[in-house]
C-alpha cells in the first residue's frame, strides 16, 4: 500500500466545506438517535401494559 495517494487525495478534500457538513450531519445523527430511543422507549412502555 502507497501512502502517498491517500495523502494527496487527503490534501485535496476541501476540509473546511467537510468541517460544516460534519457539524450538519452530528446534528442530524444526533436528532435521529433521539427519535428512535424516544421510539424505543414508547414501544417498549405500550408493550409492557
Amino acid at each position: 500500500m502507497n501512502p502517498k495517494p491517500v495523502i494527496d487525495a487527503i490534501k485535496k478534500v476541501p476540509w473546511n466545506k467537510v468541517m460544516k457538513n460534519t457539524k450538519e450531519v452530528a446534528k442530524t445523527a444526533a436528532s435521529v438517535g433521539t427519535a428512535v430511543a424516544v421510539w424505543l422507549g414508547v414501544r417498549d412502555k405500550t408493550r409492557r401494559k
